[in-house]
């Protein structure tokens, strides 16, 4: 055993060994546990015989499976988000490492806040109170109390550090949980009379899609989860417009979605036969921009002595799904495409305007157009050709 989760807040999810388990005040937490806390959520465990532990929303955080320690954890990473650490005195020989994509944060009596930005590529490492040492690659840093240090993973980006306001910090992250919160629930529980599960709001888990995961169609498959021995109703929106609202006891509910280009808020709500109201949200972004094409031959405005060309280009898309050529608004050639396209014309006399389109697997369609002109002399050229073959 690794630890234990002391207070749940919202929605809380420990994935183990392929299953999704909701969190639970008391639930013991073992190698290769990884808990997430939904938007909204918040959790604080207690790491065995080493101190404690706070997520905030929207967190990830892992008990390594290679961790060869018996008892207490020697390490942990934080893939995103932002986590609190109060951590003992440890003993000679004992060590406790965090660890994010870009740095590892040596702990040792200390108070800290650690977190990981996916999309910026930075970790945070902020000292509260004691001393860190913070590893990157081949760089190595030393932390004082009230010191932060920003990481960017970024290529010929520089550390930086600035100096905290630890009183405002730590009012920040006194608001995130405590133990109090658990407290008052159990006291709130036994007025009531009722058992936990009456007070508690359904656990809403979304499967697919998920945000940060690249989207390549606008055409989706929506899956969640909901724990919830009574439920009675779930409500699934995409954009603030209802999709389904329905009437139902099943644990498992999924939908097909139809994405937009750009933001796309999905959410649904699970309601339990009690009022009580179970929210998981994700935001999905479809790229906004269409492909781009571009005509390497022949080129705009060029003159051509012959009618017989090959129109070649590229599509800067790597999802591009097909490309369709336009000679004077007449459609010649359609073709399923690789981000080049090679496809053999026959010009028309004199003026021609090429125009190709290309659409990628979200819909979104891009476009460019050229013109090109043949002589009489290429006329000529194609009449001879055709009396020599008769």
């Amino acid at each position: 055993m690794k630890g234990k989760i002391e207070v749940v807040k919202g929605m809380v999810y420990v994935y183990r060994q392929g299953r999704t388990l909701q969190a639970i005040d008391d639930m013991n937490l073992y190698t290769g546990d990884l808990i997430e806390t939904a938007q909204g959520g918040s959790v604080m465990l207690q790491l065995m015989d080493l101190g404690l532990l706070k997520l905030k929303p929207s967190t990830q955080i892992i008990f390594p499976a290679e961790d060869k320690e018996q008892i207490q954890a020697s390490r942990v990473q934080i893939p995103f988000g932002e986590a609190w650490f109060k951590v003992r005195s440890l003993n000679t020989g004992e060590k406790f490492f965090v660890h994010t994509p870009h740095s590892a944060t040596q702990l040792n009596g200390s108070i800290a806040t650690i977190s990981h930005d996916v999309r910026r590529k930075k970790s945070s490492i902020s000292l509260i109170e004691g001393t860190a040492e913070v590893f990157k690659e081949q760089n190595h840093y030393f932390l004082e109390t009230g010191e932060k240090l920003v990481l960017d993973a970024r290529p010929n980006s520089r550390e930086r550090r600035t100096r905290l306001d630890i009183f405002a910090l730590n009012q920040e992250w006194k608001e995130v949980i405590t133990i109090r919160e658990k407290v008052e629930r159990r006291l709130k529980q036994e007025k009531m009379g009722v058992v936990g599960e009456d007070l508690e709001s359904p656990i809403v888990h979304i499967v697919q899609p998920r945000a940060g995961i690249p989207m390549k169609k606008s055409r989706v498959e929506f899956k969640a989860t909901i724990h919830e021995p009574n439920l009675d109703r779930v409500i699934l929106t995409h954009n603030g417009e209802v999709i389904k609202d329905v009437q139902t006891s099943l644990k498992q509910f999924q939908s097909d979605l139809v994405l937009v280009p750009g933001q796309n808020v999905l959410e649904i709500k699970a309601i339990d036969r009690f009022g009580n109201v179970g929210v998981a949200q994700e935001n999905i972004r479809l790229s906004e921009l269409p492909p781009s094409v571009s005509i390497f031959f022949p080129m705009d405005n060029a003159e051509l002595s012959s009618r017989f060309v090959d129109l070649q280009g590229v599509v800067d898309d790597p999802d591009v799904r097909e490309v369709v050529v336009y000679l004077n608004d007449r459609r010649i050639a359609r073709e399923r495409a690789t981000p080049t396209f090679l496809v053999p014309l026959i010009l028309d006399i004199g003026h021609n305007r090429l125009r190709v389109e290309a659409k990628n697997q979200v819909g979104l369609l891009g476009s460019t157009e050229i013109e090109v002109y043949t002589d009489t002399t290429a006329n000529l050229i194609i009449n001879f050709d055709q009396i020599l073959n008769q």
